[in-house]
């Protein structure tokens, strides 16, 4: 298996893990832009978790929302977006 995880799916809900699981990837960008292809179309949500090299690095979860926001600090409208876990 890869270090770049992808994961899709048609609504966000709890507890469903592999059953979204896709397919890995060498790189971020490979990843990311495969998430997007499927957001873009069937599925309403995807996910890229790295799972790194060896025990030392740090587990990373980045999640895409095809659909516009709305900031009400800004009040302005945004999205597409990824936002990872330490957002």
């Amino acid at each position: 298996m890869k270090n770049y995880l992808t994961f899709v799916g048609g609504k966000y809900y709890l507890s469903r893990g592999w059953e979204d699981f896709k397919e890995s990837f060498d790189t971020r960008e490979e990843a990311k832009k495969f998430v997007e292809k499927l957001v873009t179309g069937e599925y309403e949500w995807g996910q890229v978790i790295f799972i790194g090299d060896d025990i030392g690095e740090e587990l990373v979860t980045e999640f895409y929302y095809p659909d516009r926001h709305f900031n009400y600090e800004t009040k302005e409208w945004y999205g597409p977006i990824w936002t990872d876990s330490t957002d």
